[in-house]
Order: structure tokens, then C-alpha cells, then sequence
């Protein structure tokens, strides 16, 4: 394996992350990186989550790295400087910017772009007075905000951007924000190792505390964070597949995303955390890794790949010097490992290799040795006039019954509406942000997350799914379903889907190589459900 391969990943991406940026120092939008506002003017409001683009910039030119043809580039550190500064001149008068829509305050866009441009300002040794004042108000106001919703990745990144610019600044009331900020975080741990992410564990956030927290030591180390590290990688360790792909649509947020740079640093500490660096590695080197590759979220892992290069190449010059300093490896264990809060289980059987959500209707992906034999995520029905009803939603009182290698969940379906904006809607939308949304952002932003991602809305449909295996790998799926009120009449299709989502998160729906497998489609199933309100599927993998 070659650490190069972050590097090259990463300087791929300048001339995107460039094309996205007005560059123009006579533009009123100089140095925003929002396109869509400042180019294709399909945005009525800069989203303040691109301006995270300025460390990679930062980055390329300072930072001696293998094939980099941008170090030393004047007008990269102009650009740089130029996105800090339209951070701090596009922000509200409090310091906060927005992400999705006008007046929203969004307290992770503000804490992504914050850490990022503390980060690029050290790189840079950068210390103008009217940079250290933006990003010094923009801090103070995410020490003195809570979002609704436990997203703990959140908490570790507020932390982290207040250590940064404490360190930047010499302010050391940032710094005193910044431990009470970890302590919030760290309180949130379950002691099943995983943080919580909105209803309960999603092993591609946990790699994105996980890279945070590693990132805080080097600002405020300690035995508590140590621990609470430990912890968090040997949760996370469970969940890289036997191909080099990690989590997926089994987690509370459905994302196979990875930040790995947190993996790369704390392999020189724990079996674990090697594991998943070397693991992980490996399989991105293969085509493996899930692709947060759009626009607005690429700028997440772009500068994150140069850290992970930068703690691998550490890492491996001390093994050169010191081969006694390598990490013994981690074996992962045998038969069933549960995590019964996370609702999350791994089942090691002889060939197999099978990772179940009882808590989504038994959601599951299936290895037998490094080949995938199913990536799957229920069942999704869509009725007569196009309402989506699925089986993988979120569900604290599912029904679980573990038996000799078999396990049957029972639960309902709930429906899942994909309503798109209208030119109506946006107006109507606008209008809200400027009354409602200007006043009270946070009330808007909790209602926005019970109808995109919390809220349930149970269907009249019932399903029980049966999952047995043995340890050569074969798999056996009896899905039945019983209506009630005669929904079973309505059903115009019946999928056995592989890759369906249904919550609003931005890092979910992202390609992978599990998204291969194609979606079943249940007609005799629709049928009898239609005919007599009740069906049954077997279908077998191996």
C-alpha cells in the first residue's frame, strides 16, 4: 500500500475546488466558492459550507508533498486568504453562515468552514488582524449555540475549531470553550464505543468524530480522550468489510463515507485503529470506498486525505527506525459480536461474514470471504397513486427474536415521501425563512429534521423478516407482509431493494460498489398481497 494514493486522490481534486471559486479580486463574491451563486446564479445565498475549500488550497501550497505542483504558488495563497475573508464578510452579523437555505444559522457549515480556516490560517502563517477578528466571532457564536438533534461529529468539530483558533489567536477562553465543547461530546459516548448520531450509531460519522477527536489531541491531549478514542475505533474497527468497503445503509444515517485521517493517527496506538487505516486503505486503493464526490461535500475529505498521508508517512518512518514500535494486529473475533443499544450485529461464521440492523427491519450485508453476496435494505412498496412505503426505517420497538443462526425482526413499514420543490413551494419556503426562520432558526431547523429525518409515519402494512445462514456463506430471506384497512389492494410494486434510503442526510445515496446489486422486483408478491392482503418471499443468496 502507498500513502501516496491520498495525495494523488486529493491534488486531483485543485482545479476542481478552483473552478468552484470566483477568483476575481474586482467580484464582490471574491473568494466564495459557492458556483451556483456566485457563476450560475441559480442561488439566491452563498452556502457557507464551501468556503471548507480553503484548507486544501492552504495545503497545496505550503506543504511539500509527492507530485505537487502547487507548492510555493503566489496566487494560491492570495486565493486562500481571499476564501477566509469572504467567510467572515459572507457571515451573519453573529459570525454564523448558512448552508441550505437563507437565515438558517447551520451550525455544522459554520463549524466545517471555522475549523478549515483556522487550520489554513496556521498553514499559511497568516495572522491579519481582520482574519483573526472574523474567525474569532464565528467561533464565540458556536461555543454559545446547541442544534437540535444529537449529532455528535458536530460537538468534536466545534472543539476542534475552537482549539485551532485559540492556538492561532492566543485567546485562551477559546481554548476553555473548546475542552467544555470535548466534555459535551465525550458525554454522548455510548459505552458501546459509538456517538451518537441523531437516533443511535453510524459507523461513517463515527469516522468523522473519530478524525476530529484525533485531531484535538495534538491541542488537548489526555487519558479521558484517549480512552474515549480507544473506544470509538474499536466500534468502528467491526464495521470495515471484508472487501476494504466500510459501514453503509446498516447505520442510523445510512453513510459508507470515511474520513480517514483519524484511522491514520491513532494506528500508532491501537490494534484497532491499524486495522481500519490498513484495512480501509487497501480497500480504496481497490474501488472499494463509498464516493462523497459532488460538489458540496468533497471538500470534507480532499484536505482530510492530506492529514491521513501526512500521519502515514510519521508512522511509517518510525517503523523503519524502530520496527519494534509496530502495532501487533487485530483479529477480528469469532461468532456474533452484538452492540444491543446500536442495534447493530456482526456475525464472523466460518466463510461468512454478515453485518444486520435490527433496528432499520433487518437491513443487512453479506460477505462470503471478500465477495459480496448482498447488500440489503428491505423491502420498499409503492402504492397505486406513488406514495413510498418501506420497511428500513429507523424503529426503537421493532420486534427482535435471536435463534440458532437465524434471526427474525417484526415491525411496520412506514411511508417515505420524496417530495421535490416547487417554484411555489420555494417562494412560499422563502418566505418562512425571512419571518419565522430570521427569528427563531433553530425552531425551523427542528422541523425540518422531524419531516426529513426523525419523524414516523407508521403504514398500515406489517412485515416480518426471517434471515438464516450457515458458514458457508448461504443466505436464506423469508419477508412476509400483512395489510391492514386494505392497504395490501393499493400496492402497485413490491421491491426487494439493495441500496434505498429514505432519511434526508447529505453523505447518504452515495455511490458504492455494493450499489451494484440490482433491486428485486416482487410481482407475484404484488399480486398476492393485492388479492388476499398478505404475501410471502423466499429469496436465497450465496
Amino acid at each position: 500500500m502507498s500513502a501516496q494514493w491520498y495525495v494523488e486522490q486529493a491534488l486531483a481534486q485543485a482545479p476542481r475546488a478552483l473552478t468552484l471559486l470566483d477568483r476575481d479580486p474586482s467580484s464582490p463574491t471574491y473568494g466564495c466558492f459557492d458556483r451556483n451563486y456566485w457563476h450560475y446564479r441559480t442561488q439566491d445565498f452563498p452556502s457557507g459550507m464551501y468556503q471548507e475549500l480553503v484548507l486544501p488550497l492552504a495545503q497545496a501550497c505550503t506543504l511539500e508533498l509527492p507530485g505537487n505542483r502547487w507548492r510555493g504558488a503566489a496566487r494560491l495563497r492570495e486565493l486562500a486568504i481571499a476564501g477566509v475573508r469572504y467567510a467572515a464578510r459572507s457571515a451573519h452579523a453573529d459570525g454564523s453562515c448558512d448552508d441550505y437555505f437563507p437565515c438558517e444559522r447551520a451550525l455544522g457549515a459554520t463549524a466545517f468552514a471555522a475549523a478549515a480556516c483556522a487550520q489554513a490560517l496556521l498553514l499559511l502563517e497568516e495572522r491579519a488582524s481582520d482574519l483573526l477578528a472574523g474567525l474569532r466571532h464565528r467561533v464565540q457564536w458556536l461555543l454559545s449555540r446547541q442544534e437540535s438533534g444529537r449529532l455528535s461529529n458536530h460537538q468534536a468539530l466545534v472543539a476542534l475549531a475552537a482549539a485551532r483558533t485559540a492556538k492561532l489567536t492566543g485567546d485562551t477562553s477559546l481554548m476553555e470553550g473548546a475542552r467544555q465543547r470535548l466534555d459535551v461530546c465525550l458525554a454522548w459516548q455510548h459505552e458501546e464505543g459509538w456517538f451518537a448520531e441523531y437516533e443511535g450509531a453510524d459507523p461513517g460519522y463515527q469516522s468523522l468524530t473519530i478524525a476530529f477527536l484525533a485531531a484535538l489531541r495534538e491541542h488537548l491531549p489526555g487519558e479521558h480522550l484517549n480512552r474515549a478514542l480507544e473506544r470509538a475505533v474499536r466500534f468502528a474497527a467491526h464495521f470495515l468489510h471484508p472487501d476494504g468497503s466500510y459501514a453503509g445503509e446498516t447505520g442510523s444515517r445510512n453513510t459508507c463515507q470515511v474520513l480517514p485521517s483519524g484511522f491514520e493517527r491513532l494506528a500508532v496506538l491501537w490494534p484497532a485503529a491499524t486495522h481500519l487505516a490498513d484495512g480501509w486503505l487497501a480497500g480504496a486503493m481497490a474501488g472499494r470506498r463509498g464516493y462523497p464526490d459532488d460538489d458540496r461535500i468533497f471538500c470534507h475529505w480532499m484536505h482530510d486525505y492530506i492529514a491521513a498521508y501526512q500521519a502515514r508517512q510519521a508512522r511509517e518512518a518510525s517503523q523503519i527506525s524502530n520496527p519494534k514500535s509496530q502495532i501487533a494486529p487485530w483479529r477480528p473475533p469469532a461468532g456474533r459480536t452484538s452492540f444491543e443499544a446500536a442495534r447493530l450485529h456482526v456475525i464472523r461464521d466460518g466463510d461468512l461474514h454478515l453485518v444486520i440492523a435490527t433496528g432499520k427491519g433487518g437491513v443487512f450485508r453479506a460477505y462470503r470471504g471478500t465477495r459480496l453476496v448482498r447488500n440489503d435494505t428491505g423491502l420498499v412498496a409503492v402504492t397505486d397513486d406513488d406514495r413510498r412505503l418501506v420497511s428500513h426505517i429507523v424503529d426503537p420497538v421493532a420486534e427482535v427474536n435471536w435463534q440458532d443462526r437465524a434471526v427474525v425482526v417484526r415491525g411496520w413499514f412506514h411511508s417515505a415521501p420524496r417530495k421535490l420543490a416547487t417554484p411555489m413551494t420555494q417562494v412560499a419556503f422563502r418566505l418562512v425563512n425571512a419571518t419565522v426562520g430570521r427569528l427563531a432558526p433553530d425552531l425551523l431547523r427542528a422541523m425540518l429534521q422531524r419531516v426529513l429525518i426523525t419523524g414516523k409515519r407508521p403504514a398500515p402494512l406489517r412485515f416480518e423478516r426471517r434471515i438464516t445462514w450457515d458458514a458457508a456463506g448461504r443466505i436464506e430471506v423469508t419477508d412476509r407482509v400483512v395489510s391492514a384497512d386494505h392497504a395490501g389492494r393499493r400496492i402497485a410494486r413490491l421491491y426487494g431493494s439493495t441500496d434505498a434510503t429514505s432519511i434526508y442526510v447529505a453523505t447518504s445515496n452515495l455511490w458504492q460498489d455494493a450499489s451494484l446489486g440490482a433491486w428485486d422486483d416482487l410481482r407475484d408478491a404484488t399480486a398476492a398481497l393485492r388479492a388476499t392482503g398478505a404475501c410471502e418471499v423466499v429469496r436465497r443468496f450465496e
